[in-house]
């Protein structure tokens, strides 16, 4: 169960990422009404890229646990 939950947190993530990574290709974000002119939106775009990648490595993860899982339920089930 909470292989399942961090799975979501981890796709939701990845998802905020790419949206923002959309946003700024489009011009579409403006420095003040994300970042409060902290980081500027190159910044928001490297935060975003980096997110991106971690969190899809970590599905990649979670997946392949939730894939043994299954096999693994689905061996003992055969067995019985």
């Amino acid at each position: 169960m909470l292989t399942g939950i961090l799975l979501g947190v981890a796709i939701a993530v990845f998802v905020s990422s790419i949206t923002f990574l959309f946003l700024n290709m489009s011009n579409l974000i403006r420095e003040n009404l994300v970042t409060g002119a902290v980081i500027g939106t190159e910044g928001v775009t490297s935060y975003a890229i980096i997110g991106a990648i971690i969190s899809f490595v970590t599905i990649f993860f979670f997946y392949l646990i939730l894939k043994q899982r299954r096999k693994d339920a689905k061996a003992d089930i055969k067995t019985t």
